[in-house]
């Protein structure tokens, strides 16, 4: 864990912006750290997936393991204080050089893959798989394989909700922090690459999940950020039309949230919320 710390304060030496080390000298250390930056995540990946292995149980998808399909988690972390310590370190290291690195140098498909079952455990350790995630969302990473990456933004995002609104109680079971970050990951997806993604992935499928999250939403402070995600989704479907293109296949699902909008808005059928 020192180690892992000490790894995390040298790399916020580069978001430090008043770093004690001199300009010149600075640039060449960057350089040199950068040069690093694969190994030194690499590091970072094998020790998650070697604690992975020995605290968490799978269970596989029916059509087995792959992009479109993650397992079912438990967790053990939470009853093992020493692994979650340690995971807690390396995620927080991990996040730093996110951070500021370039992104191709840090991040590879099986990098991203570590993170996202991290963060779908619900447990100690998920939040901060998250928040490197949305580290990683937030500077609109674009990467070489394209297609690649929004298989796995996609798949990892219809994992993630499908175990959100299993039913209408578990979202308010959960720590409204987790699913803060949740709700930020799915907004700078929506944000930087729904549109890329309607291109080239089935996106109903997400979508119509994404309508369940949004009306499950326990708070009313959660149901308004997922309307203002609604608001993007809209905007962008509205540009794909005007460009000429067709927009039908989005039809059911569109009128599926406008349905449930309605309703949330009519005493009737929302008395609780509404009084």
């Amino acid at each position: 864990i020192l180690g892992l710390n000490l790894l995390k304060m040298v790399s916020e030496e580069w978001t430090n912006p008043k770093g004690r080390i001199k300009s010149n000298r600075r640039a060449k250390l960057k350089e040199a750290l950068t040069n690093e930056v694969p190994n030194i995540v690499a590091l970072f990946s094998s020790i998650l997936d070697a604690l992975w292995q020995q605290n968490v149980q799978e269970s596989q998808p029916s059509g087995g393991q792959s992009l479109n399909a993650y397992a079912e988690y438990q967790s053990n972390f939470d009853n093992n204080n020493e692994a979650a310590a340690v995971v807690k370190s390396v995620l927080e290291a991990f996040k730093s050089f996110i951070h500021w690195a370039p992104l191709d140098v840090v991040l590879s498909p099986a990098h991203i893959d570590v993170l996202f079952r991290y963060s779908l455990l619900n447990d100690c350790t998920s939040s901060l798989a998250l928040e490197s995630l949305n580290e990683m969302m937030e500077r609109n990473y674009v990467p070489q394989e394209m297609n690649e990456f929004l298989t796995q933004l996609h798949s990892a995002s219809v994992a993630m909700v499908a175990r959100l609104v299993k039913d209408e109680n578990v979202l308010a079971e959960m720590d409204p922090d987790y699913i803060h970050k949740w709700t930020l990951y799915i907004n700078w997806f929506v944000q930087y690459h729904i549109e890329r993604a309607s291109t080239e992935i089935p996106l109903n499928d997400f979508l119509a999940l994404f309508i369940k999250f949004t009306f499950y939403q326990p708070t009313p402070q959660g149901f308004l950020d997922c309307l203002e995600i609604w608001e993007v989704i809209l905007m962008l479907l509205e540009g794909v039309k005007a460009d000429g293109n067709s927009v039908d296949s989005f039809a059911e699902v569109i009128g599926q949230f406008v349905d449930s909008l309605l309703r949330a808005l009519l005493f009737r059928y929302n008395a609780e919320q509404l009084e």
